[in-house]
C-alpha cells in the first residue's frame, strides 16, 4: 500500500489546476465568459462544489485543438 500512496503523491504533485479566473486572464476575457466556456461540452473541465477547474495540460491541449 505504501508504494501506491507514493505513486499517487508523485502524480498529483505534477497536476496543476486552473480556475475560471486563470483562464479568463490567459484568454483576455471576462470571468463570466470563462464560466460559460467551463460549462460547454467540449471544454474538459471538472466541477468541484460550485467551482470549476481544468488541468493546465488539458487547457493547453484544448487551445492547440482550437487553433486554425
Amino acid at each position: 500500500m505504501e508504494n501506491n500512496t507514493n505513486t499517487v503523491r508523485e502524480n498529483t504533485e505534477k497536476m496543476v489546476f486552473l480556475t475560471t479566473s486563470d483562464v479568463a486572464r490567459t484568454l483576455g476575457c471576462t470571468e463570466q465568459t470563462a464560466r460559460k466556456l467551463f460549462k460547454s461540452d467540449d471544454f474538459p473541465s471538472i466541477q468541484v462544489g460550485k467551482n470549476y477547474k481544468i488541468l493546465e495540460s488539458e487547457f493547453i491541449a484544448w487551445c492547440h485543438g482550437k487553433r486554425k
